[in-house]
């Protein structure tokens, strides 16, 4: 049987992949080397000339392009593997993702992983390996499935550096159309994309400037949107400020929010709730900001900086726009 690998990508409103999805490929390309398959990707929307570049570099060895947006995409994803037996159907854990898989996962009557931190081959048992957090985040423990194929799951992003794949072959571009599905009632009219107020899809960008209850209100989230603004990245905000009223829901990380790994997280009067720290613990550097010595969160940080964020905040902005001419 061939070992087979497919990544789901998601797009954007542009029309390109997300960063989520194209990291995810690259995470991907080690295992297929060593299983000596194929890394595809599929995808429901997209320019295929474009992103079957950017796909490419990122570790990918065909595309799988639908020629358009299916009325259910979980059966559209499911009649497709019907067809090629993959060995394994990987995505990026976002909200899309985790309502679309497990749907194609029971259509193929095969296992399904949820919200993975992490997954390596078992080659013995010759299978995927996930890991993911149960308990409120509080154990980690290991899934597997073992006998049915495909194996399928999604996977919370990482915030490690992508590798590019110079001078590979060129991605092999592979249109379909998916079958109508007589069961759907549901037409699909146009893709949206929710973003933060700063224009910024939350989930891509590289840095990210979080608030937590600390902020003390709306206006608190004034300074940092100005250290945001400094270093190009998004304002997040915790669950409470959402509840409170304090920002909109498209800022919210964490398990009931986005995702996310950016390069940078500087989390600003944010204590460490789990709800919290479950949607950006796969940050690459991790910095924060908090009156409260023993707060939580400084536990995960690898800066803590114990102090007023009003003080902090805006010393750190004009530090950077200083340094920057």
């Amino acid at each position: 049987m061939k070992k087979d690998i497919w990544v789901f990508m998601e797009t954007g409103k542009s029309g390109r992949f997300r960063e989520l999805s194209l990291s995810l490929l690259n995470d991907c390309r080690a295992l297929v080397n060593s299983l000596g398959g194929t890394l595809t990707a599929v995808a429901f929307s997209g320019d295929a000339e474009k992103e079957a570049a950017a796909a490419g570099l990122c570790g990918a060895d065909r595309l799988l392009l639908a020629d358009a947006v299916p009325a259910d995409p979980a059966a559209a994803l499911a009649e497709l593997a019907e067809k090629e037996k993959p060995w394994a159907i990987l995505a990026a854990s976002t909200f899309f993702a985790k309502e679309c898989l497990p749907q194609a996962a029971a259509r193929l009557n095969t296992g399904y992983a949820s919200d993975c931190t992490g997954f390596a081959l078992d080659a013995q048992k010759d299978c995927l390996v996930w890991t993911r957090p149960v308990l409120g985040e509080s154990v980690l423990c290991d899934v597997a499935c073992v006998d049915r194929r495909p194996q399928i799951g999604t996977v919370r992003p990482g915030g490690g550096q992508k590798h590019r794949r110079e001078g590979a072959a060129p991605v092999q571009v592979i249109r379909f159309t998916p079958a109508a599905s007589s069961s759907a009632r549901v037409r699909v009219l146009e893709l949206l994309q929710e973003l933060s107020s700063d224009g910024i899809d939350l989930e891509s960008a590289e840095v990210i400037v979080s608030g937590g209850k600390g902020v003390g209100g709306p206006e608190g989230f004034a300074p940092l949107r100005e250290l945001a603004a400094a270093l190009g990245g998004a304002v997040g905000a915790s669950r409470t400020t959402v509840d409170r009223g304090w920002i909109s829901k498209a800022h919210q990380v964490g398990q009931t929010g986005h995702t996310v790994a950016p390069r940078l997280y500087i989390a600003c009067g944010i204590s460490g709730a789990i709800q919290h720290l479950t949607g950006m613990l796969g940050s690459g550097t991790i910095v924060a900001i908090n009156t409260d010595p023993d707060a939580r969160i400084f536990r995960y940080a690898d800066y803590c900086v114990v102090g007023d964020l009003f003080e902090v905040v805006p010393a750190l902005t004009r530090e950077i726009l200083f340094h920057r001419g």
